[in-house]
């Protein structure tokens, strides 16, 4: 379910950014235009493959597509190549060495934006940055999350429990499939900072829009983006926020079961915690 919805946001990045209809496919014909358009974005490598995986995915089995099909491959095999070398060899691609901060500079970002204070969207920025720097930092998946004060019964999303002992539930990201249901208690530093934001957000969402709504993966990450660059004037993603972490971590060679243990909190697999890079 969950990499269905990946793919499905994934195309629809596409259809926004070049016009196309909802639930339109005859746009991925032209793929010189939708290649030029991904390789042109400002998305990180892996951004891009998934983005490759997704249209690929999606016409791999649609005949009239086998030409634009075999292009998108292509790409798509390049970069997982160029992803999985820059691990191997725990280097930092031009691109991310333009981006790159080290976790104590990340921190003095957020203690900048908490004086930047001013209004309720400031502090939903600070709370973002919160979310990111006082606990292990997840993938995209704050984007959508509901506010319940009880555990559901059968949890279809990604959840902040308000109980006695909060806790945040993760039941929809990339990695389920190997973790299963995730519940992350959440530190008093940080569940005081939610709770200072709730007064004035939706009542139901951790994170919404100006107009109201979930704010959503896709938006949540281009926020980040651009609250890094308000702040440092660097495009500070949540890839080189995962990064930045676990590299600071690991400086110290933590023991294999902790890193596995952090591996889980981050949602990705112990292997990749293993070859993220140290710098």
């Amino acid at each position: 379910m969950a990499t269905l919805r990946s793919y499905t946001r994934s195309l629809n990045i596409l259809r926004k950014a070049l016009d196309a209809q909802d639930d339109d496919l005859t746009f991925l014909k032209d793929y010189e235009m939708v290649i030029n358009w991904i390789e042109g974005s400002k998305y990180a490598l892996n951004s891009k493959k998934t983005i490759y995986i997704a249209v690929v995915a999606s016409i791999k089995s649609i005949d009239e597509y086998a030409e634009a099909c075999l292009k998108y491959r292509e790409k798509m095999d390049s970069l997982n190549k160029a992803v999985q070398t820059g691990y191997e060899a725990q280097t930092l691609s031009v691109s991310e060495t333009a981006k790159w901060l080290p976790w104590s500079e990340i921190l003095k970002v957020v203690e900048t934006a908490r004086l930047a204070i001013e209004d309720c969207w400031s502090l939903q920025e600070y709370l973002i940055l919160a979310l990111y720097t006082m606990i292990p930092p997840v993938r995209l998946d704050y984007g959508s999350m509901m506010i319940v004060p009880v555990e559901p019964a059968k949890p279809v999303g990604n959840y902040l429990v308000l109980d006695s002992h909060p806790y945040f539930l993760f039941a929809d990201y990339k990695t389920f499939s190997t973790y299963g249901i995730l519940r992350n208690p959440i530190p008093p530093a940080l569940l005081k900072v939610i709770k200072e934001w709730i007064e004035f957000s939706d009542e139901y969402l951790l994170i919404s829009k100006t107009e109201g709504g979930p704010l959503g993966d896709v938006a949540l990450g281009q926020l980040i983006i651009s609250i890094f660059q308000k702040h440092c004037k660097k495009n500070i993603g949540v890839s080189i926020l995962r990064h930045s972490y676990i590299s600071y971590l690991r400086a110290k060679e933590m023991p294999v079961r902790q890193s596995d243990k952090l591996a889980k909190q981050m949602m990705h697999s112990p292997k990749m915690s293993m070859i993220y890079r140290k710098i």
